[in-house]
């Protein structure tokens, strides 16, 4: 009941809005959400940090660092 409470609170965008800030991607996110096209969107998206070290970086350094994500966010206490 409480962690429905905590979502229907905004709970969901508060931690992820955490999580953008932590990772130094809120300008991004804010550029993209304030595009005016798809195209523009695409843009920001593709040369955002992040994304271009998921797309471009070494396979193996993506994958330690995304199991690293998954362990973090992923985990039985965090899903409860």
């Amino acid at each position: 009941m409480l962690s429905q409470m905590w979502v229907l609170q905004g709970g969901v965008i508060w931690l992820l809005q955490t999580i953008a800030t932590f990772l130094g991607m809120s300008h991004s996110l804010k550029r993209l959400a304030y595009a005016q096209t798809l195209e523009e969107q695409q843009a920001v998206w593709n040369s955002n940090w992040f994304v271009h070290f998921c797309k471009q970086g070494n396979a193996w350094l993506v994958d330690i660092f995304v199991r690293i994500l998954a362990v973090i966010f992923l985990n039985r206490f965090v899903l409860w």
